[in-house]
């Protein structure tokens, strides 16, 4: 129900009914996507073969009719026409035009019912109830998932964007940042870090509407939003402790590193289990940037855990 005026009522309705035995957390954010993106876009059809050829022939008459008023040759006025058909689909049909949420078309169609989604994997699809209303009715495209084959395999690129990243900041404090461990105070290096974690309340991106898709799985946002932000808390707290050499000094930097890092790889864990990635939407770069980043710097805080500090 979009743009919603009291309980269960708004302007524009729109119902996707979706069939599979895949994953659930999945399939219910690409319904809320469908249903987003047909609330704003209205399509005809679901396919080009799926157009009411009538309705088709009509337009292109009046496009042959306004093209022959050009005074153009025959041969131009036909691929006037046809430009003019391309156009008419992209604005009717639904795998034909740019989907709402990344701005590509919504899949791309194989023959009649099949499509394949961005994210590599096949679906078979079929329409069941379409309707073209007046601007006062409410509009709505009812879709049945007949099945789904593929891995997705583009819904993974995050993996390797995961292990990329913190493999390159490793190197980082390989080569810049530990060589300078024996020569300085562990505090010096420790303050920045600390610094550093005290943005972790970023993760609370993760519960915000525009940040995420819809369909982005609970069962990981609200853990990975409030394990990042109670990091952020005890990594701010410790700060001034480490500044002034307090005997409480090391028990908080240890109780941050390591529930910082649990609350990073359970992140992670809940990422894989639930297929987070695909409605993590503009949050993408937590865990393909900021997690790597984090990761890093938590050995290098194990790291300087171990030496003797000063006062």
């Amino acid at each position: 129900m979009h743009n919603k005026v009291a309980t269960d009522l708004g302007k524009i309705g729109v119902l996707v009914a979706l069939e599979s035995t895949g994953d659930k957390a999945k399939l219910e954010a690409l319904a809320k996507q469908l249903a987003m993106h047909v609330a704003s876009a209205n399509p005809k059809s679901l396919t080009v073969a799926d157009l009411d050829k009538a309705e088709l022939e009509r337009e292109r008459g009046v496009l042959t009719e306004k093209a022959a008023q050009s005074g153009k040759a025959v041969d131009i006025i036909a691929k006037m026409v046809e430009g003019g058909i391309r156009k008419a689909y992209q604005e009717w049909v639904l795998l034909e035009q740019a989907f709402i949420i990344d701005g590509k078309t919504v899949g791309r169609h194989y023959a009649g019912p099949t499509w394949e989604s961005h994210g590599g994997g096949k679906v078979i699809a079929s329409r069941l109830e379409s309707c073209a209303p007046d601007p006062t009715a409410i509009a709505w495209l009812l879709l049945q998932k007949v099945s789904t084959e593929g891995p997705g395999i583009f819904d993974r690129v995050i993996v390797l964007n995961l292990l990329a990243n913190t493999a390159i900041f490793y190197v980082a404090a390989r080569l810049y940042l530990l060589p300078l461990v024996p020569h300085v105070e562990p505090q010096q290096i420790l303050v920045p870090i600390l610094l550093l974690h005290s943005m972790r309340h970023l993760g609370m991106m993760f519960l915000t509407r525009g940040a995420t898709y819809p369909g982005l799985p609970p069962e990981f946002a609200y853990p990975a939003a409030f394990g990042d932000l109670l990091t952020a808390i005890i990594a701010f707290l410790a700060i001034p402790l480490v500044l002034r050499g307090s005997p409480f000094a090391r028990p908080i930097v240890w109780t941050f590193n390591i529930f910082g890092t649990v609350d990073l790889l359970a992140a992670i864990t809940m990422a894989t289990i639930y297929d987070a990635p695909v409605a993590m939407g503009p949050t993408y770069w937590i865990p393909a940037f900021w997690v790597p980043l984090l990761l890093v710097t938590h050995y290098v805080t194990f790291v300087l855990l171990r030496r003797p500090w000063g006062s």
